[in-house]
């Protein structure tokens, strides 16, 4: 027990100076699907990897394989390039689900979801080993997840197959990171928040798996969440057989207390007070602002401050797209505000570098200009596993990307997303557009972020379009390659019109003026507001007119048409007509947010079928149109016309 305490000792210590070394510091949300709009099961992750990692997605196809076949185990793996280690094997399965990839495993053709968050825990910082580094452990996360989405269709058998695997093979983690995980494992009914952690002996783990109550949320933010445990309602929690022998050994657990999975396992936060628990604040205050949790705490693992979920309800992607952007804007901790924010108002606070540079002093919001990228993966139980498993991804930083759907039936990756340069800026990638937007805004951040906020709001309403067209398409049609055709002319779209409005903005910005919706020779000068100039000791007579932080003047570019050279670059010449969009329809005849006819499952497909057909009925010929504030773009759709 001594050197176990003198562990923990040191455990402590070296979070606060190492976590920031390999830590992939991440944030989950968890959406139950009596919690959502309409019935849809929620996970999401940023991978906020302080500039490492690959953000291009990958498809692994589905396999049969051979009986006795092996299936490797390599090393977790977070950098670019990759660099494999194989660690050990296990014995293969008949047949693997295809699944998307990107550093983690992240939703399967069953729509089995994933989303992942480094945490603290009391095995000390690299005192357990992967095999080929003198330890016995062949599993990390990377690995777990990955052979849960291979073999798994649900969310119980993903947690509990994982569990096992690190049990029997051990568990290890990434050199100089902190040693827990938790992962949100959902699929198109429940969701599980799992646990894990290298055990005392370095030859196996501990783990714990508890039940999201489906009318719920959950945030994890870099440190584990799951509380009080009752082993005998196994149909809520499950968790390896050593928990309580290990929870004994930790020092802060006797037999009879309750089996509190954070209290005893974690080593709480990680970098400063207010890394992980602000952010589960935030979380939660923007999804259920009626809950009325406090932003200040003392110890987060000894006083249980957030439940491991809270109710709520009506929940949409787009909800969550706004948590993963939020920097605390009009709260007391907001980002934009203070000199260190400098004159426009940048909520980026850099790493410094030190020995721990997630130490600094800066509140660490859930949007972070380091996220490589971010994703809300969507399991839609009322449609066909081929579309109901749709990926909002955004590449890049979360409160400068855009959320562009992926589909888990179609064979490939749209290549805007997945198939573009890294060792230098490729105009083909979406990746690379945005690095290119935030950077520009970094000197303009509270003019040019109204900017990026009306664009968002204009495409990603476009992109729902997309995705409910390509729902109907695939139910009249079963043919994944309709599909493919939405979202790759969609992905097409989108990073030609994000290149566009990248120039525009260079055009508007550019040298500390701003130019109006034609170009001048005059352009207006920004200067600085006054409460800058003031705040840095500027001691000259300040100007007469204040130049403020609110959005400009001129009509935002989001406003304006598309520039013609975008259209030139589209062979597709057909826009996106108007019509009922299955985002938001209410399925669950059971679920207390379901609508008051209660139509079930059948009723809702048919009623899409017949709609989609009355739909073609008045349009003989597709039909170019202005929808809302939408520039003409142009979004290409293949409903074929049914003839009178």
């Amino acid at each position: 027990n001594s050197r176990r305490g003198a562990d923990l000792m040191r455990t402590v210590l070296t979070v606060l100076l190492l976590a920031a070394a390999g830590g992939q510091c991440c944030t989950i949300v968890a959406v139950g699907r009596k919690a959502s709009a309409d019935g849809s099961v929620m996970v999401s992750h940023s991978e906020d990897a302080e500039g490492a990692g690959d953000p291009r997605p990958r498809r692994i196809p589905a396999k049969d394989h051979k009986h006795g076949e092996e299936r490797v185990v390599y090393a977790t793996d977070v950098s670019y390039p990759k660099n494999p280690r194989k660690l050990g094997t296990i014995p293969q399965v008949s047949h693997t689900y295809a699944y998307l990839q990107t550093t983690y495993g992240m939703m399967n053709e069953k729509q089995l979801i994933m989303g992942e968050s480094t945490a603290s825990s009391i095995s000390p910082i690299d005192a357990v080993k992967a095999s080929d580094k003198g330890g016995t452990a062949i599993f990390g996360i990377q690995s777990l997840s990955e052979v849960a989405l291979e073999r798994c269709a649900t969310a119980r058998c993903a947690v509990k197959l994982m569990g096992e695997l690190a049990e029997k093979y051990g568990y290890y983690q990434d050199e100089g990171t902190p040693t827990g995980e938790a992962l949100a494992v959902g699929d198109t009914k429940d969701i599980y928040l799992f646990h894990v952690l290298p055990d005392s002996t370095g030859k196996s783990a501990v783990w714990g798996a508890a039940l999201v109550p489906e009318d719920h949320v959950a945030v994890i933010a870099n440190m584990f969440t799951i509380r009080v445990m009752d082993l005998k309602k196994d149909d809520q929690f499950l968790a390896s057989k050593n928990i309580e022998s290990e929870a004994i050994l930790s020092g802060r657990w006797k037999k009879g207390e309750p089996l509190d999975f954070t209290k005893i396992f974690s080593a709480g936060e990680y970098g400063r007070k207010y890394y992980a628990g602000r952010r589960v604040w935030r979380g939660f205050s923007i999804l259920a602002p009626a809950s009325n949790l406090p932003a200040e705490y003392n110890d987060l693992r000894l006083d249980a401050t957030y439940p491991p979920w809270i109710p709520c309800s009506g929940v949409v992607p787009n909800d969550v797209f706004r948590v993963h952007r939020d920097y605390y804007k009009g709260t007391p901790y907001d980002l934009t505000q203070g000199l260190i924010a400098g004159p426009w108002g940048t909520p980026n606070r850099y790493l410094l570098a030190d020995k721990n540079p997630l130490g600094a002093a800066f509140e660490r919001p859930i949007s972070i200009y380091r996220t490589v990228f971010s994703y809300v993966a969507q399991a839609r139980g009322f449609l066909p596993d081929e579309v109901g498993a749709t990926l909002w991804y955004g590449p890049h930083t979360a409160h400068g990307t855009l959320y562009t759907p992926i589909a888990v039936g179609v064979s490939d990756i749209p290549p805007a997303l997945g198939n573009f340069a890294l060792d230098k800026l490729d105009r083909s990638g979406f990746f690379w557009a945005f690095v290119a937007i935030q950077s520009l805004a970094e000197a303009r951040f509270a003019w040019i972020s109204s900017e990026v906020e009306a664009m968002q709001e204009l495409l990603e309403k476009g992109s729902m379009e997309v995705q409910a067209a390509a729902d109907r398409a695939y139910l009249k049609s079963k043919d994944i390659k309709d599909v493919k055709k939405a979202y790759f002319d969609n992905a097409a779209y989108l990073n030609a019109r994000i290149w566009a409005f990248f120039d525009q903005l260079v055009m508007r910005y550019a040298d500390g003026f701003i130019r109006g919706d034609k170009p001048s020779t005059s352009p207006g000068i920004l200067g600085y507001p006054k409460a800058w100039l003031a705040g840095v000791g500027y001691t000259e007579e300040l100007p007469p007119e204040e130049t403020g932080l609110t959005a400009p003047p001129t009509p935002l570019i989001a406003q304006m048409p598309e520039p013609d050279y975008v259209k030139a670059q589209l062979s597709v010449v057909a826009d996106q007509r108007e019509a009922p969009q299955l985002q938001g329809a209410r399925v669950d005849a059971g679920a207390a947010n379901s609508p008051a006819t209660g139509s079930s499952l059948p009723a809702l497909l048919c009623g899409i079928v017949i709609g989609a057909a009355a739909t073609a009925l008045v349009a003989a010929a597709y039909v170019r149109k202005q929808v809302s504030m939408r520039p003409d773009h142009l979004y290409a759709f293949w409903e074929p016309a049914v003839e009178a």
